[in-house]
């Protein structure tokens, strides 16, 4: 089954870096997309949030400029992360990262 994601959009607020108990680093940064789109023949906003997470070694080096307001391409997969308190929300997991500005 397919799950791929890419969007464009820019930092909200600072990435948080910390490491995993097993030693896996972890990137997560909040992501704001606004675009025109078209449906059904007229145009149309598209705005969204999303809580993207970047693990591993490979992005360690190349995480490292990102800051609040920044543009990035982000290409990955969907899943589903519940908080503490149960509330379930959506995260875009990254497989692929490319600084635009």
């Amino acid at each position: 089954m397919e799950n791929s994601l890419v969007i464009v959009g820019s930092l909200t607020k600072a990435p948080r870096y910390r490491k995993s108990p097993s030693g896996i680093e972890h990137c997560q940064f909040w992501l704001s997309h606004r675009s025109q789109q078209t449906e059904a023949g007229l145009l149309r906003s598209a705005q969204c949030f999303i809580a993207v997470v970047a693990s591993g070694e490979q992005f360690s080096k190349q995480l490292l400029p990102l800051e609040m307001g920044c543009t990035v391409r982000v290409s990955g997969f969907l899943q589903t992360q519940r908080s503490r308190n149960g509330e379930s929300k959506l995260v875009l997991h990254a497989q692929h990262i490319e600084l635009l500005s």
